[in-house]
């Protein structure tokens, strides 16, 4: 269990000091995984590349959290039907559509593709928050709030209607089933940058392959100037810190010069 901090006053530069940590490994049953939001996964590439001054890699590949998901669930042989955002919007669309009228603050909105998506992107966070439906809906109860009842009604009716599909968020709970059991996670290092914040179903999972794979490395923005604090929220920090102190252990932190509250904390703890 080998955890390292990379801490830079912006996530450029503690991606720049994550990628001079990835070992290019002659073990060939070694793997590097850099893990990037999947709208960073281009620009981190020509990064790699750049800082670690190579023009190709067999052993270092860069990936979003889904699709390492994916590619360790292909390899335990589980199969599934993933359903696409796209998918997922037009679904609500018409879960709006036929249940308009039995909605209550919804009953009159103009229903478009758009307010659909929007609907659809509120039910992945709270299923990324890891709130299922029922515990949503026996909230919105006690709140007695329209808008929240009428969300709760579109959360499950969206779930009867996905019937033998998988989401993305499903798909990642299925992948933490799997990361104690896998091989490849066993034998990879995983290097984490470009994230300014984690759910909890990532942070679950960041927890999980802490445990079980070989080493990994996060890059966090944090500054030591007030004028730069509010630049970045500190959900990576907190997130890695109760890790910690759920783990009981101490990361290696790089790239600072002066202890901050957050290294005092994790020392205490």
């Amino acid at each position: 269990m080998q955890l390292n901090l990379c801490l830079a006053p912006t996530l450029r530069g503690a991606t720049k000091e994550v990628i001079k940590n990835i070992s290019i490994s002659k073990d060939i049953g070694l793997q590097n995984f850099l893990i990037v939001p999947d709208r960073f996964s281009l620009q981190a590439e020509k990064l790699l590349f750049s800082q670690l001054n190579i023009t190709s890699t067999f052993n270092i590949e860069v990936i979003s959290i889904s699709k390492l998901a994916n590619l360790v669930l292909k390899l335990a042989g589980q199969e599934f039907n993933l359903q696409n955002n796209i998918e997922g919007f037009l679904i609500i669309y018409k879960v709006l559509i036929e249940n308009q009228n039995n909605l209550e603050s919804l009953k009159n909105a103009n229903i478009t593709l758009e307010f659909a998506k929007e609907i659809f992107l509120t039910i992945s966070q709270l299923k990324s928050c890891e709130i299922d439906y029922a515990s949503f809906a026996e909230n919105a109860k006690k709140i007695n709030s329209n808008k929240f009842l009428d969300i709760a009604e579109i959360y499950g009716l969206y779930a009867r209607e996905i019937k033998n599909k998988i989401d993305a968020t499903e798909l990642l709970n299925l992948f933490k089933n799997e990361i104690a059991n896998s091989d490849l996670i066993k034998k990879s290092n995983f290097y984490f940058a470009e994230f300014d914040s984690f759910t909890a179903q990532g942070k679950s999972i960041l927890k999980l392959l802490i445990q079980h794979s070989n080493s990994v490395t996060i890059g966090i923005a944090n500054s030591n100037s007030k004028e730069n604090g509010y630049i970045y929220e500190d959900d990576v920090l907190k997130k890695v810190s109760d890790i910690c102190s759920e783990l009981k252990i101490i990361p290696s932190i790089n790239n600072f010069n002066n202890l901050n509250d957050f290294q005092q904390h994790i020392h205490q703890n």
